[in-house]
């Protein structure tokens, strides 16, 4: 961080973090997303009651591991539930309820996605943002994330989403459930 450049971060979070190792203070450039681009155009009363959209990402600090266990428990409660993936590599393990898989989606098939279902659910253990998670949200879907750092760029617990201790997978398979069963939150 004091190798002379400028340091730009996109959050807070990563802000205070870069600011304290440098000399220079940091700029702070949030992640922006087109909401010209990443809008619903379909209302949430016509998406599919218990489907889910998500990312497949292979990386340990994206919580994969912790979605597909709360996906099991989910599946076992809605057995009519759906789950719509995408990501840069094929799925290695079973994903409970899957029915589509986009490999490498163009912006284009993320703003299908995230149309289509009810709810987006995110198990990031850390991140500097996440984008998918605001994305979603732009788009209509209700959000259950875990409480990473990042989502706190913009989210808000019980206000524009739901969110669970990082790795709890019982608190949000509850959430999830929430927003299942409950049509007006």
């Amino acid at each position: 961080f004091n190798a002379g450049f400028d340091n730009i971060v996109v959050s807070s979070w990563l802000k205070k973090i870069v600011d304290e190792h440098s000399k220079d203070k940091s700029v702070l450039i949030k992640n922006p997303i087109d909401l010209s681009v990443y809008h619903s155009f379909v209302p949430i009363e016509q998406r599919e009651k218990h489907s889910i959209g998500l990312l497949y990402h292979s990386g340990e600090h994206k919580g994969l591991k912790y979605s597909i266990e709360a996906l099991k428990i989910l599946k076992e409660k809605y057995k009519d539930l759906k789950v719509y993936m995408f990501g840069t590599s094929d799925p290695k393990e079973e994903i409970p309820g899957l029915v589509k898989f986009i490999k490498d989606a163009s912006q284009k098939d993320t703003v299908k996605l995230y149309n289509n279902v009810s709810v987006f659910m995110c198990s990031t253990i850390n991140e500097g943002y996440g984008l998918t998670a605001m994305e979603a949200m732009a788009c209509g879907a209700a959000v259950a994330s875990t409480d990473y750092e990042g989502i706190h760029e913009y989210g808000i617990a019980g206000v524009n989403c739901l969110l669970s201790p990082v790795k709890n997978v019982q608190a949000m398979v509850e959430n999830v459930s929430r927003l299942f069963d409950d049509d007006k939150l």
